[in-house]
């Protein structure tokens, strides 16, 4: 567990798949979300409010002071620019074809390992 924490830590995101998300009580069909503190993965634009697009998941990390974006299960720069539709944006920043640049709250790290480790208890890292 602790070196997991730390390698959040050294990338400053964190990516969980369909299968953790439902594990930690969360059905969000097959998006994956990624802590970021403040900025888009690929352009680095800040992100400046997520209160129009409020979900469950969002309200209850936004309590613990944690800040998510969801994005699609794609890596490459290529498909992030070709996605993004809907209410969610992609990974790289855009939605329905327009850069959003929403700004994330800050992450505060001992609350957001407390929360990793209660998500991860039951699994063997």
């Amino acid at each position: 567990m602790e070196n997991f924490i730390n390698q959040i830590k050294r990338f400053g995101t964190l990516v969980l798949n369909e299968e953790e998300l439902m594990e930690a009580g969360f059905n969000r069909g097959k998006k994956v979300l990624t802590i970021l503190k403040n900025r888009c993965v690929y352009c680095h634009a800040l992100i400046d409010s997520w209160t129009d697009y409020q979900t469950d998941l969002f309200d209850y990390l936004h309590k613990k002071e944690i800040g998510l974006i969801f994005i699609e299960k794609f890596t490459s720069e290529e498909f992030a620019v070709k996605r993004g539709d809907g209410i969610y944006p992609n990974v790289n920043g855009y939605l329905n074809g327009e850069h959003v640049g929403w700004k994330f709250t800050e992450l505060y790290e001992p609350e957001f390992e407390e929360w990793l480790k209660k998500i991860y208890s039951q699994k063997d890292l």
